[in-house]
């Protein structure tokens, strides 16, 4: 999948959360990112796709946020 803009995302760090840390990360994804996505949620939600990014970050997205998917 390609983004058509840029975004601000948050992920869940695990490990930071295991030990009672705050454990959200924050950064940006520029505007044409690619990425593939890994899970589509069963249910309905705002944030219904997973992406994983070529760096390992895993993010959120809805589908009004997908320019365009591989098949």
């Amino acid at each position: 999948m390609r983004l058509p803009v840029g975004q601000q995302v948050t992920y869940t760090d695990e490990d930071l959360a295991d030990e009672g840390e705050d454990a959200t990360v924050r950064f940006s994804v520029a505007r044409g990112a690619v990425g593939r996505v890994v899970k589509v949620r069963e249910y309905p939600t705002p944030l219904p796709y997973v992406v994983l990014t070529d760096d390992g970050r895993e993010f959120g997205v809805a589908e009004h946020d997908i320019e365009r998917a591989a098949v």
